[in-house]
């Protein structure tokens, strides 16, 4: 991606979004305080964030797709069954979807539409470098509006959702 529009990007966000105490969800905060924000020794930051997700995740299924070698490294150190492929998804709830470095974004559109009909309360999604590339920032700024995502948490490399439609539909940006 060009240079100043990455640097655009980051200074945009690094101007408009919350910390941990600018945040008046009690759901959202309490996940960045015990998931986001504590530090997992001797991994890298954004490995360290997807491990702390995974674990986070109540079910032990995770659908990781196109990922970095070191993101699926990090996530078979858990107890937690592991597929890579959409079409190995059955009929079970899904805890993670974790959509990897390596997809483009018409797969992340493609993907995301199939998946958000088999998912549950519990299912979290993460996207990776969501700010790389224009496209993808375009797909997630979409994806964002989609009625059944309901809460969606932009990190500027890292995106989360959830889709509890007990909660109230909120978009935060944070600066992590």
């Amino acid at each position: 991606m060009n240079p100043i529009l990455r640097t655009y990007y980051w200074l945009s966000h690094y101007l408009i979004s919350n910390t941990l105490h600018g945040t008046h969800s009690p759901f959202v905060y309490s996940f960045l305080e015990k998931v986001v924000y504590q530090k997992t020794d001797q991994l890298p930051k954004t490995v360290g964030l997807l491990y702390r997700i995974a674990k986070f995740a109540p079910n032990n299924l995770m659908l990781c797709i196109k990922a970095d070698e070191s993101n699926s490294e990090a996530l078979s150190n858990l107890n937690k069954h592991i597929i890579t492929s959409y079409e190995a998804v059955k009929n079970e709830a899904l805890g993670l979807v974790y959509f990897g470095e390596h997809m483009h974004a018409a797969e992340i559109m493609d993907t995301y539409h199939k998946l958000k009909q088999i998912v549950g309360a519990e299912t979290i999604f993460v996207f990776a470098d969501i700010s790389n590339d224009e496209k993808k920032r375009k797909v997630w700024k979409h994806l964002c509006k989609d009625e059944k995502n309901i809460i969606s948490i932009d990190l500027l490399h890292t995106g989360i959702m959830f889709f509890d439609a007990k909660k109230p539909k909120e978009h935060f940006r944070i600066y992590y």
